[in-house]
């Protein structure tokens, strides 16, 4: 009788004691074994079988240190292990024995595929577990198309099969490639019928007593008249005398793997570089552990970066071999880097010099400033790391303000937010899988009807995971991709998230009419006039958060003040407002830009010719945000200019009370846009000295268009010193700091700086900016005099570095000026360093006095 069941899961299948035995002759598919043993969700215990030169059981036994795990001599294949085994596995209900293959294509296809029919999901193993506790007469278990008729693949095994067994049943079969699921018990005879002498070297020839056994274990089956399990996604449990077995191995074995990637053949187009399949099956350096099915979904999400210049950061580096990939399949790729909480990461060793590993806690902000100082941006972020829900959700608010336009954010191993050991379960409001799907809903929010806020949906994450968590970051998110196991996150522009206007074209509507009318309108909710939730709002109704206001002075600039202003309004973290000060333009610029302000959303305010300084100190009266940025006419900002700063403003403010400002690089642009060199600050190694009698002696390179000033620490100062026009920056964070605000630089490139004859800096009113700043800062008061003295040894040194550098490029007139400062500079005298002197000579006397 036929018995035809599905998988059921049953308390009783829990009291079944279980084994695995694995013969691993190639150590380098061990990951694959690995990887299905995880399917396995309930006490098993482990034997590994290794060759008898193996040191491979160490590596075993670091993720399963309670296995079995044994040096035998190459003979009988993988039979002669499992025999030797066999008194010992008689203590076990139910035993699946697998063993590696030649690593050549077929080969590979038919073993992954023998592998996945007995152990390929949770829901696989359970079937065979559910069908031994119910039924005791079930001896031999295994997937369907490998169950082979014996009598017609007897071959030079029949006789010996007759000799040991004798009779042989009419009909019965086995499972190709020996591996299956048992009883043990009813095969113990085997140890004396086959004893280890019996067994010789490796040998491919028909007739050997390991293929005999893999018919007997058949045969004896039948003869017993016991029963056989076939699995298919179905089970099938009959009488082995009864069961009809496929008489074409041939086919069986041509056809392999059928649901095997196509790409995974042995011979290869040289020209065509290899997949991320491939990769991974030919890797044998550091051990990579990834799931099959997330290589796929990684050749399709990544196939269009492959030829980029990537920056690749992955959280969890285990044994490290997955950057070793990484850096192979992205072959143009610019860094590689890992972060990982195990001090063991730090010892592992890459011959890619692309390659580097941050020994640190993910979640932990300093985590995020070695990483951004290694690369700065990352196109490809994935978190592969402790899979725990509160990592997983800081992790991702920790960097996913520094992922690049258009970058992916990629969480491995979204099945432990299903399980309790990782913070998950199906129904818990706080898994990490809850969080994405919040992510989801708010990049639809303009489609709600409840009238609720972007920051209430997260409330329930902030509480469980005590969360800094400013939920503007995700106006940035383009897209969530929900995968087996694997969750996709998009970073594109606020434009690339929304769903715009609707499109209505054509001029034949014979079904339903009025369709034109709808052109351009926007999607609303039934019933709701209210306007959409606004991730933008947040930034001004929590305490604690940022608003930025952006001020951009304006002199006859028409050239480049739009591509400004489009730059601003493109930002991943939108600021509050833009303020435009028109600081005594002519007339043809002013009326320009009173035209540009009528069709753009910005802040209008015009004065009278008071300089750069002096408009950017109007803007920032007028600003209603709690930080300020400055950008100039001609420069713009990249796309996560606020985001990238804001991100590294609530890190800092962490650790310094006081902080005042924080700044970031740029980049330098010609006159059309093209970028001439990607960062310019010259300090990385030392941005910030100690004492601000030390910051005076170097240009300080803090662009007010790469930083973000807290609004009432700049009126604190008084703003910028309206006198100066080109040392204006370097004044306002001098008195900043002597104000004791403190600083901090983030090592990524936020701001195009665009290079021209007609800039500021480069007019002859850089020589008075100059004199003034002289003037106002030699002599400070700075503290004792000897530091009073440095300062100004230093300053005088920095402007006749300075002085020299401009008579090259100076007109004849500017020169005599240059000449005539700098004589001013060399002439000065300090009366803190005769101070500084006459006060060592004094300490010394007073010294000497006191050895007398």
């Amino acid at each position: 009788m036929t018995k035809k069941t599905s998988s059921r899961t049953d308390a009783r299948s829990k009291q079944l004691s279980c084994a695995v035995v694995i013969h691993l002759h190639y150590e380098d598919q061990w990951p694959d074994f690995e990887a299905v043993l995880r399917h396995i969700d309930e006490p098993f215990s482990l034997f590994v079988t290794l060759k008898p030169e193996s040191t491979f059981g160490d590596e075993i036994l670091q993720r399963f240190p309670k296995a079995d795990v044994r040096a035998v001599p190459n003979l009988g294949r993988d039979v002669a292990p499992f025999l030797a085994l066999l008194p010992r596995l008689t203590e076990f209900d139910l035993v699946c024995k697998m063993h590696t293959k030649r690593s050549e294509g077929r080969h590979t296809r038919w073993r992954r595929s023998l592998v996945r029919g007995l152990m390929g999901s949770p829901e696989t193993v359970r079937a065979y577990r559910d069908a031994f506790d119910a039924e005791p007469e079930l001896v031999l278990a295994g997937p369907r198309e490998y169950y082979l008729d014996g009598p017609s693949h007897e071959g030079l095994s029949k006789k010996a099969l007759a000799l040991q067994h004798g009779p042989m049943p009419e009909r019965y079969g086995f499972f190709a490639g020996t591996m299956f699921w048992c009883r043990p018990s009813a095969f113990v005879d085997f140890v004396e019928l086959y004893p280890q002498t019996c067994f010789v070297a490796h040998a491919d020839n028909d007739g050997q007593p390991e293929h005999v056994i893999e018919r007997a274990f058949g045969c004896v089956t039948a003869a017993q008249d016991k029963k056989i399990m076939l699995w298919d996604g179905e089970t099938e449990i009959t009488k082995a005398s009864a069961l009809y077995g496929d008489t074409d191995f041939g086919r069986i074995y041509a056809n392999g793997d059928k649901d095997a990637p196509q790409d995974e053949g042995h011979e290869r187009d040289p020209n065509t570089p290899p997949t991320l399949y491939q990769l991974h099956e030919d890797h044998r350096d550091f051990v990579s552990d990834k799931w099959t099915g997330n290589l796929l979904h990684y050749e399709r999400l990544l196939r269009d970066h492959r030829d980029r210049e990537v920056r690749l950061l992955e959280i969890g580096v285990q044994n490290g071999g997955s950057l070793q990939i990484w850096s192979k399949y992205f072959a143009n790729g610019r860094r590689f880097i890992g972060c990982d909480i195990d001090p063991g990461c730090a010892e592992l060793v890459y011959e890619d010099p692309r390659i580097s590993v941050i020994v640190n806690d993910a979640g932990a902000p300093i985590a995020r400033t070695q990483a951004m100082r290694a690369c700065g941006q990352f196109d490809i972020i994935i978190d592969d790391g402790s899979h725990q829900s509160r990592d997983i959700i800081r992790a991702f608010l920790s960097f996913f303000p520094v992922l690049a336009q258009d970058g992916l954010f990629i969480v491995e191993d979204m099945s432990c937010s299903f399980w309790q050991e990782f913070e998950g379960g199906l129904d818990l409001e706080t898994s990490s899988l809850a969080f994405f799907k919040e992510v989801a809903n708010v990049i639809n929010r303009e489609h709600w009807q409840v009238e609720t806020s972007v920051e209430s949906r997260f409330d329930r994450f902030i509480r469980a995971y005590d969360l800094e968590f400013d939920p503007s970051i995700l106006a940035a998110v383009q897209s969530v991709e929900i995968l087996n196991s694997m969750v996709v996150i998009r970073k594109g522009s606020r434009e690339q998230a929304e769903l715009g206007p609707r499109m209505v074209h054509g001029t034949k509507a014979h079904i339903t009419g009025a369709g034109k009318l709808l052109n351009g309108t926007y999607c609303v909710p039934p019933n709701v006039t209210r306007d959409a939730p606004k991730i933008t709002d947040l930034e001004h109704t929590r305490p604690g958060n940022i608003a930025i206001s952006v001020v951009i002075p304006f002199y006859n600039g028409s050239a480049f003040l739009r591509d400004a202003i489009a730059s601003v309004k493109a930002q991943s973290l939108p600021a509050r407002e833009i303020i435009v000060v028109n600081d005594g333009s002519d007339e043809s610029e002013t009326r320009w830009l009173e035209a540009v302000a009528d069709e753009e959303d910005i802040v209008l305010l015009s004065q009278e010719n008071m300089g750069q300084g002096g408009a950017r100190n109007t803007g920032a009266k007028a600003a209603r945000g709690t930080h300020l940025c400055f950008l100039d006419q001609d420069d713009t900002f990249r796309t996560n200019h606020n985001e990238i700063l804001v991100a590294h403003w609530r890190q800092a403010i962490s650790h310094q009370e006081t902080l005042g400002w924080v700044f970031a690089d740029v980049a330098q642009m010609d006159r059309n846009g093209a970028i001439l060199t990607e960062a310019v600050f010259p300090y990385p190694a030392h941005p910030v000295l100690e004492r601000p009698s030390q910051f005076i002696a170097r240009d300080a390179v803090m662009f007010p268009s790469a930083a973000l000033i807290c609004r009432e620490s700049f009126a604190e100062v008084g703003g910028f010193d309206p006198a100066l026009v080109g040392y204006e920056d370097d004044d306002l964070y001098l008195r900043l700091l002597l104000s004791g605000y403190k600083t901090s630089f983030c090592p990524v490139t936020v701001t195009n700086w665009r290079q021209h004859p007609e800039q500021t800096s480069r007019q002859s009113v850089f020589l008075k900016s100059a004199e003034h700043f002289f003037d106002k800062w030699f002599g400070y008061a700075w503290g004792d005099v000897e530091e009073r003295a440095l300062a100004d040894a230093r300053l005088k040194s920095r402007l006749s570095a300075s002085l020299e550098v401009h008579l090259h490029t100076a007109s004849k007139a500017q020169r005599a000026h240059i000449w005539r400062f700098f004589e001013k500079v060399q002439d000065a005298r300090s009366s803190a360093r005769q101070d500084a002197i006459k006060c060592v000579e004094e300490d010394s006397s007073e010294k000497t006095g006191a050895r007398e």
